[in-house]
This record gives C-alpha cells, sequence and structure tokens, in this order.
C-alpha cells in the first residue's frame, strides 16, 4: 500500500491518542484520593499540573473556552509528560496573545447584526457563483464524505512496516458537552473530481496508488451550508493549484476553514479564529471578480513594532477574473486552476504585520533592507486589509517581486465582496484538527510566539 505524505509526527501522533484515549474525569479523581506519600518525581508532576492549574485561572480572559477545555484535559491526561506540561505553561506567560489585558475576550467579540453592507456583499456572491455551487453540490456528491453520521479518518503510524495508512476511527469521537457543532468535510481527488466530470479517464492509464493518495486532500469545515448557500472565494481547483506551492511539510495536507464572512467582518474577529493557526492562507474576493491573497508560515499576531514572518510565505492571485465568461463548468475549472504565485524575493523581511486589533492587516512592504534609510517609492505593501474587511490595497511590492495583485481599480484600491481564512492540518476530523492545532501551539512549537 502507498505512503501518504503528512506533516503529523510520530510524537503529535501519541499525544492525540493520549488525549483521546485516557478518561481524564477518573484520572482527576484518582489524584484526589492517591496516598501522599509519593515518589520525588510524581511530586514533580503534581507540581507542574498544580502551577498550570493556576495559571489558567490567571489567563482565563484571554483563553477561549476551546482553549481552556484542551488544557485542563493536558492537565488531567496521565500520560502527558511534565517537560510538555512546563512548555504550555511557558506559551501562557511568553505568548503575546496572553498578555493583552484590557482586551476584549474571545466571546465578547460579535459581529454587528446591523451591517446592512455584509448582508449586501454576501447576498452578491450567493446570485453571481451559480458555478461555484454546482461545482461544491458536484464534489460533495462524488467525494467520500466526513460527517458526524458516517466514520472519520485520521492518519495513524503503522508500527509494522512503517507506513501510514487512512485507518477509520471505530466511532466519531465524543464532543465536549458545552459545544455542539455540526462537522462536515470531504476528501477530494481533483484528477478523480475531474474525470467524473468530463469522463477523461476512458483512456488514462490506472494511476499509482501513492500518487491517488497524495493527490487526495480534505476540505474541513463547521457546516456545508455555508459552502451552499454562500459558495467559498478557495475552491478545490484553486486548492490543488496552491499546493504545489506550499512547503514540502504541509503540501499534502488537507484544508480546514477557519474564518469567512459569516464569522462577522471585523479584524479582531479574524484575528480570534486563526489565533492557534501557524500556517495561514488569506484568500479574497472583489466586486470585480478578482480573486488573490497570500501564505503565511507565521501565527497572526498584534506587533506594533512592525514586520515579522517565515521566508516560506508567498503571494497568489488567478490569471483571469471571475467574471471571464466560461461555455461549461470544465472551462470553469480550467480558469480557476491557473494561478500566478510570487515567492519571497530576498530582498526584504517585511514578511507580515498586524499593529492592532482595530488596525490594518499587512502582507510584504518596505524597501531594500541595506538601505533602510531611503525606501523606493514605487514599492508598497502586497496587500493591505481594512480593520472592517471592506476594502483594501495593492501595490507593486519588492518583498515578493510582485505586481498588485488587483488590475481592474485605479491605484491598487479594491472593494472586498468576500474574504477567507484557511489554515492546513493533517487529520480528518474538526475534533481531531481542534487537538492537534492545540497541541503544536501549546506543546510543540511554543517557539512561534517569539515575532520579533
Amino acid at each position: 500500500k502507498g505512503k501518504r505524505l503528512t506533516s503529523l509526527t510520530k510524537e503529535e501522533d501519541h499525544v492525540l491518542k493520549t488525549l483521546s484515549s485516557h478518561d481524564t474525569s477518573s484520572f482527576r479523581n484518582s489524584r484526589r484520593s492517591t496516598d501522599t506519600a509519593s515518589s520525588a518525581e510524581s511530586q514533580k508532576a503534581d507540581e507542574v499540573r498544580d502551577k498550570l492549574r493556576k495559571s489558567i485561572a490567571d489567563h482565563s480572559r484571554e483563553l477561549t473556552e476551546i482553549e481552556t477545555e484542551f488544557l485542563y484535559d493536558v492537565i488531567d491526561t496521565p500520560d502527558i509528560a511534565p517537560e510538555q506540561i512546563e512548555a504550555v505553561e511557558m506559551v501562557l506567560h511568553c505568548d503575546p496573545l496572553y498578555q493583552q489585558r484590557g482586551e476584549k475576550k474571545a466571546e465578547e467579540i460579535k459581529k454587528d447584526e446591523n451591517n446592512d453592507k455584509d448582508i449586501k456583499r454576501l447576498s452578491t456572491i450567493s446570485q453571481g457563483a451559480s458555478y461555484r455551487k454546482e461545482l461544491w453540490t458536484h464534489l460533495r456528491a462524488e467525494s467520500q464524505e466526513i460527517s458526524e453520521e458516517t466514520l472519520t479518518f485520521t492518519s495513524v503510524l503503522n508500527t509494522k512496516d512503517n507506513k501510514e495508512e487512512l485507518v477509520p476511527e471505530q466511532a466519531p469521537p465524543k464532543e465536549h458537552p458545552k459545544r455542539k457543532s455540526s462537522q462536515w468535510g470531504f476528501l477530494y481527488n481533483f484528477q478523480i473530481a475531474l474525470n467524473l466530470i468530463d469522463n477523461r479517464n476512458e483512456e488514462e492509464e490506472t494511476v499509482d496508488l501513492e500518487q491517488e493518495e497524495n493527490a487526495t486532500f480534505g476540505v474541513l469545515a463547521h457546516s456545508i451550508d455555508g459552502f451552499l448557500d454562500t459558495p467559498g472565494v478557495l475552491t478545490p481547483p484553486i486548492m490543488d493549484a496552491l499546493r504545489t506551492y506550499l512547503p514540502f511539510a504541509v503540501k499534502h495536507d488537507n484544508f480546514w476553514l477557519k474564518y469567512s464572512l459569516n464569522n462577522g467582518a471585523s479584524m479582531a474577529m479574524l484575528l480570534h479564529k486563526i489565533r492557534n493557526s501557524a500556517r495561514t492562507i488569506i484568500a479574497i474576493e472583489t466586486d470585480q471578480g478578482e480573486v488573490f491573497g497570500s501564505f503565511t508560515s507565521s501565527p497572526w499576531r498584534v506587533q506594533p513594532t512592525g514586520f515579522y514572518g517565515s521566508a516560506e510565505a508567498f503571494v497568489w492571485r488567478l490569471r483571469k477574473s471571475r467574471f471571464t465568461r466560461c461555455a461549461s463548468i470544465e472551462e470553469q475549472i480550467d480558469l480557476e486552476s491557473d494561478i500566478e504565485v510570487f515567492e519571497w524575493s530576498r530582498k526584504n523581511r517585511n514578511i507580515q504585520s498586524c499593529k492592532g486589533f482595530n488596525d490594518e492587516m499587512t502582507v510584504g512592504g518596505g524597501g531594500y533592507e541595506d538601505d533602510p534609510d531611503n525606501p523606493d517609492k514605487d514599492f508598497g505593501s502586497a496587500l493591505t486589509l481594512s480593520d472592517d474587511l471592506s476594502r483594501g490595497f495593492s501595490e507593486r511590492c519588492l518583498t515578493f517581486d510582485s505586481p498588485p495583485l488587483c488590475v481592474r481599480n485605479k491605484g491598487g484600491v479594491f472593494n472586498i465582496l468576500s474574504i477567507e481564512v484557511w489554515t492546513l492540518t493533517p487529520v480528518f476530523s474538526l475534533e481531531g484538527a481542534e487537538k492537534l492545532e492545540l497541541s503544536r501551539h501549546f506543546i510543540f512549537d511554543h517557539g512561534n510566539f517569539a515575532l520579533a
């Protein structure tokens, strides 16, 4: 059997299994009844757990409900090592995300229900995207669906031959009683989907199993209704085209929708939704049918001092507007598979910046790094978004050697019709994706908060 590539490491897989398999409530009760005469190692474990429990209480205003639930699970899972708990403690004390005293708590960030402009924007998307409804509906019917009613899949390590398999779980994991959501997704294979649409596979040879598995990726979201009512900016053809340019570690991972206008049009809400995501794809559609965005490998954080980020970043755009007339869905798929990507130019390190929850978000900018006092006025940011996510602008950018990503409006200014932010995950269920993302954030990738 072919080996499916994945960014899930052995250690991460072990922690996920540990968090999912243990009854934390029974461990919690057993600790209370344990004899106080414990070994030194056991005492240390109890001390670091008690210290983390206090830190959770101290940072309760900055933590979301999902984060709090996850951290208590870490405390009450016996096989989590003290060193890993200490890593969590360090994140809580060092990550700027948990030092924002006075900022609104996550649950207090709500969308403006009286914002008629946002309602009109979503309505416009629905009216002009019948082909995307057809595409998503078709792919949902022909692809392997992942839902609460069917078996979910997770990538696990086969220790016998050191090969990875897609193994169905025995039953969908139970959701936390406080958080009930309808999770949805499907496994999508670009070549197979094209064959199903126009029968291109009639004279083609059988695809190698390993190639077929690595051509398959999942699309995860909390509800399919949003895709069918207001079809998204990213479609599977664009996703498949972007995968070529993603870092090797994640190019075979699944796409997970973290933010859309349905969550509320504000920078504060966007940052809240993607707060634990390291790698993110921003996708924008303008009122002129232009589609473009960015990929960044560092988590988005409020950083008043300026730019930061990883050299893996790039900006991208569709070569043609979605307003281009297409005679068939096949032509539309070809249009949406044709993207242009601009990678880091090495001419400066101004990758990404966000100076406040009510401020602009910027990708790329500035002049030559070796002459900071004399910035080249011919260059600007590749992408800048307003705090209410209603508009933005794109200029010729030195960071990526990119032209303005939008060309239909003068001065590179554009009106945002729709915006999404996606992340990548190697697992195939929303609950597993949430646990892995939090595990990486708090336990494994805790160096990510060092943005300076």
